[in-house]
């Protein structure tokens, strides 16, 4: 009997960290505006060419 006990009482903490991580997993991504500004060359990746100062990597379609 407290053998039984102790191993429901295991799978129900399993199950609650579990779930716990898997609740904090989705939360909500805001997009980052990167604007070309090109003041310093027409080159794509120089970094003082973006507004925020970050090379954009990949463009939405």
């Amino acid at each position: 009997m407290r053998r039984s006990l102790y191993i429901t009482l295991r799978t129900f903490l399993v199950l609650v960290l579990a779930l716990s991580f898997l609740a904090g997993a989705n939360k909500p991504v805001q997009a980052e505006t990167c604007t070309w500004e090109g003041n310093t060359s027409a080159d794509w990746f120089t970094i003082a060419n973006w507004s925020d100062n970050h090379v954009l990597l990949a463009a939405s379609r």
